[in-house]
């Protein structure tokens, strides 16, 4: 009898393995699609160099990418950050919309650090229009980093941030 239950059992186990093979896409783009706010999306496509530390950094590509960034997310991983790009140095704006975590923010121009926010708080997550955060100066790129990163590290304003793609 204790055969027979086994026999079962593996079989169950052999049909629900087929059943999820089947009806659930393979690939890293259905993985993004059951799980879209995983920390395992993130996936790192450079590195950022500060003071001889290297910092994984994921890049917010398109205007969607960049609008949302890391918002929705639960947490961000260790030595990780998420650098945005633009085409000419400006004043851009960046909230804390929907954050569920604290954030180092810093603004960089030409790899030299401009501005620099630490330990911005996430705000309430239904506030529809948080703080606004605006550089003292014109910036070609934002880096966000967990919170404690630029005082782990001694950032400054002034330091170079050297970032490989």
């Amino acid at each position: 009898m204790k055969t027979v239950y086994i026999i079962v059992g593996i079989v169950l186990i052999v049909i629900l393995g087929i059943m999820l093979v089947k009806y659930i896409p393979s690939g890293k783009s259905s993985f993004t699609n059951f799980f879209p706010n995983s920390p395992m999306n993130l996936t790192s496509q450079g590195t950022a160099n500060i003071k001889g530390h290297s910092i994984k950094i994921i890049v917010a590509k398109t205007s969607k990418e960049q609008r949302v960034g890391l918002s929705d997310r639960n947490s961000l991983p260790q030595d990780t950050g998420m650098l945005f790009t633009f085409n000419r140095p400006d004043y851009y704006l960046f909230w804390m919309r929907h954050m569920k975590f604290p954030l180092d923010i810093i603004y960089i121009n030409n790899n030299k650090v401009v501005t620099l926010f630490e330990n911005v708080k996430n705000p309430p997550y239904a506030m529809e229009n948080p703080p606004i955060l605006r550089p003292n100066m014109p910036a070609d790129k934002v880096l966000e980093l967990n919170t404690g990163t630029a005082k782990k590290y001694n950032l400054k304003v002034g330091d170079i941030i050297t970032i490989t793609l």
